[in-house]
C-alpha cells in the first residue's frame, strides 16, 4: 500500500452520514484534520473509491430504498446525496432513475 492509499484510508475514517427526513447525505472528507489543504492525489483516490462498483454495492446493501446522486467535490469533501424512495420495489443505488448511471 502506497502513501496515497494510506492517507486516503486515514481520512476516510472521518466520513459522516447525515439524515434529514427522506434525505441521506454522505460526506467523505478529502483532507485530514491535521492537514491545511486537500492533497489532489488523495482526493482523486477517494473519488475513484466512491465511484467503484464495490462502493455502489455497499450503498445498495446498507441503504436499500435510497437513490443516490453522483458523488460531487465540495470544499475539502466529497458529497453524495440520497433520497429515500416511496417505490414498493427495491433498487437502491442501482436504481435506473439515479443520476449515478447518467
Amino acid at each position: 500500500m502506497d502513501y496515497i492509499d494510506k492517507q486516503a484510508n486515514a481520512i476516510a475514517l472521518g466520513a459522516n452520514v447525515i439524515t434529514h427526513g427522506k434525505k441521506v447525505i454522505l460526506e467523505i472528507p478529502t483532507r485530514g484534520l491535521w492537514q491545511l489543504s486537500t492533497n489532489p492525489q488523495v482526493a482523486q483516490c477517494l473519488m475513484e473509491r466512491v465511484n467503484s462498483a464495490e462502493f455502489k454495492r455497499f450503498l445498495d446493501l446498507n441503504y436499500s430504498g435510497v437513490v443516490f446522486s453522483k458523488p460531487k467535490f465540495e470544499q475539502n469533501k466529497i458529497v453524495i446525496i440520497g433520497m429515500k424512495s416511496d417505490m414498493s420495489h427495491r433498487f437502491g443505488s442501482f436504481d435506473p432513475r439515479s443520476e449515478w448511471h447518467r
